[in-house]
């Protein structure tokens, strides 16, 4: 049956922060590749050789654009982990 002109078939659109099929499929070509290099050691490994720039693309292929949870972390807490992430992908 096709479209009535003007219509969509989700009118809600792609719910905030959900991935497309082609950034899935980036996702899970990183996953093989780390697998293939010895996994969680050899990532490690892998990954302290990156520069900065690489990490910080790379990283971010990887994890969800928006998580929401309560992990009760102080401000403190959070201002440290900030820094700890800046200072990775800096250097």
């Amino acid at each position: 049956m096709p479209f009535k002109k003007g219509s969509v078939a989700n009118p809600n659109g792609r719910p905030k922060g959900a991935r497309n099929k082609a950034s899935m499929q980036v996702v899970q070509e990183i996953l093989d590749a780390a697998e293939a290099r010895g996994g969680k050691g050899g990532v490690q490994a892998w990954l302290k050789s990156l520069d900065g720039k690489s990490f910080a693309m790379l990283f971010g292929k990887c994890v969800p654009r928006e998580v929401n949870l309560d992990i009760g972390a102080t401000d403190e807490v959070l201002a440290a982990i900030k820094a700890r992430v800046a200072e990775n992908v800096s250097g």
